[in-house]
């Protein structure tokens, strides 16, 4: 019998914190963006890509938009 080597595929799963929905702001496209962040990236968001008209948004986080780690977030940033 022949000894078999497995390849293994390793598939990291990233836990989604919050999932955001913005506007584009050019008032010609206004598109509907969904925004998906870990913890890392709330961490480091600051705007997003309209997907349809590819223009960049700056946006930053509020406590309204995680409540539940707003604090956690606001210590992280001022540490890092």
């Amino acid at each position: 019998m022949k000894n078999r080597v497995r390849d293994r595929i390793t598939i990291r799963s990233r836990v989604l914190l919050i999932e955001l929905e913005r506007r584009c702001v050019d008032a010609l496209c206004n598109a509907k963006a969904r925004i998906g962040l870990t913890k890392e990236d709330a961490r480091l968001y600051c705007g997003f890509e309209c997907e349809q008209c590819k223009r960049w948004n700056a946006d930053i986080l509020t406590e309204r938009d995680v409540p539940d780690w707003w604090e956690e977030l606001t210590i992280t940033e001022k540490q890092g």
